[in-house]
């Protein structure tokens, strides 16, 4: 059986829907499954209203790498910005891994219980804040500094 929910709660959406489609300005952005919408937004839109996450201006380096504050990110495939253009990456909390002897530092700058993790507010040193999901045995208190790695699943990029 077929049936059309409109609603403004992506969580609401998520559960109940095969398909979503997000709209904005009267135009669909993005129709497909919801781990499509959530792993492989079709914009800077969609990126930024699917889930949560945060943008980190860069450069291109190369057709797989982006430069940004906390040094070359590597993605799988080719983007398609020439070299030097200016980019945005989405980094989505679950791909901002915690390690200790890194030398991309951040301050916790908020902590967030979310049941079995907890959400932290990460600040770099340009004062940008990333957004971890870590669990709870990491223990960690706002001040504290800490080691992170970016490992996304999927580079995403869009134009600054």
């Amino acid at each position: 059986m077929a049936a059309l929910m409109v609603t403004h709660d992506q969580h609401e959406a998520f559960a109940f829907a095969d398909q979503v489609g997000v709209m904005h300005g009267g135009r669909l952005r993005q129709w497909g499954e919801p781990e499509a919408l959530y792993h492989a937004p079709a914009d800077r839109y969609v990126a930024g209203f699917i889930g949560q996450g945060a943008f980190l201006p860069g450069r291109m380096a190369a057709g797989r790498s982006v430069l940004l504050e906390t040094g070359e990110l590597w993605g799988d495939e080719a983007l398609p910005f020439d070299e030097g253009a200016a980019v945005e990456v989405l980094l989505r909390p679950d791909e901002v891994k915690l390690e200790p002897g890194s030398a991309i530092r951040a301050r916790v700058a908020e902590r967030l219980p979310r049941g079995g993790v907890c959400h932290y507010a990460l600040e770099l040193l340009s004062g940008r804040r990333l957004w971890a999901e870590w669990r709870h045995d990491s223990a960690l208190a706002p001040g504290d500094n800490v080691g992170i790695r970016l490992q996304p699943r999927r580079l995403l990029a869009y134009p600054a």
